[in-house]
């Protein structure tokens, strides 16, 4: 072959190259355009989060009740294990309710 064949050869290669680029090109700007939007959208939210990360919370500390009548705390104690048993009884009523209708003889048992 000569000069000018493998010219057109390698012209066809490049011009081939140069249209597979700018495919590829295209397709990454219209996902990049995608992102922007997207950004666009996420920026104000974004915002608002950066500046709730950056606020200060003020805490108070908290205050002694070493002096606060005790009857009330004991009350709240007395309260808070009667919750506790009142929980304690319904599970346990809800396992014997279950155990009683246990069947051994159901079939996916055997």
């Amino acid at each position: 072959m000569g000069f000018w064949a493998w010219f057109w050869i390698w012209a066809g290669v490049f011009m081939v190259s140069l249209v597979t680029f700018a495919f590829l090109g295209y397709n990454l700007f219209e996902k990049a355009s995608g992102v922007v939007r997207q950004a666009t959208k996420l920026a104000p939210v974004a915002e608002k989060l950066q500046s709730a990360i950056d606020a200060k919370p003020e805490i108070q500390r908290p205050k002694s009740n070493a002096f606060d009548d005790p009857k009330i705390h004991v009350q709240a104690r007395k309260s808070l294990l009667q919750a506790k048993a009142k929980k304690r009884q319904d599970r346990q009523r809800r396992l014997i309710k279950q155990l009683n209708q246990f069947d051994p003889t159901e079939s996916r048992f055997q």
